[in-house]
């Protein structure tokens, strides 16, 4: 748990009515109210800006994560769309081909012909189904792609931040008088 929370934490116990009246257990209520708002101020601007980066860094990832799921979404849609479309396209081919079999019934050359074009159309219209599958697979694999290059991002931030942090308070502060 961060330095800042703690803080808020224990301004919250010190404001829940507890004790009587300013006296809460043994300590007067106004000088800690007092004392949390002196440790607070004193607190280096980079512990600050260090919660405000942690804050807009989960704000960054929450809204990628979404911005993903409604890009995957929307690619699985298109996806369908595009292999209903095949589909349907498909069997509009394949009526084609069963009536031009049945005109061709009474001579068996132009049937044989009809029966390996029809296999061909069905073949490629297969093959362009499998093709547009691969692209919708493809794109949602960029964009997870992209995804994750920006939460990797976000990530390396947040660890210079922390190790900034860490640095700062590894330092050897003179102390106060």
């Amino acid at each position: 748990m961060d330095i800042l929370k703690m803080i808020e934490e224990l301004r919250a116990q010190l404001d829940a009515p507890k004790g009587f009246g300013k006296l809460l257990w043994g300590l007067n209520r106004d000088e800690c109210l007092m004392l949390v708002s002196k440790i607070r101020a004193s607190l280096p601007e980079q512990v600050k800006s260090a919660d405000k980066l942690t804050r807009e860094s989960e704000r960054i990832l929450h809204t990628s994560r979404q911005d993903a799921q409604a890009e995957l979404e929307r690619a699985a849609r298109e996806g369908e769309k595009i292999k209903e479309e095949a589909l349907r396209e498909a069997e509009r081919i394949l009526e084609q081909a069963s009536l031009q079999q049945a005109k061709m019934l009474d001579e068996s050359e132009v049937m044989k012909l009809a029966n390996e074009e029809a296999k061909r159309l069905l073949e490629r219209t297969h093959e362009e189904c499998r093709n547009l599958r691969r692209g919708a697979d493809q794109y949602a694999g960029d964009v997870l792609e992209e995804l994750e290059d920006a939460v990797s991002r976000v990530m390396m931030t947040i660890q210079n931040g922390r190790q900034r942090l860490d640095d700062r308070l590894n330092e050897k502060l003179p102390l106060a008088r």
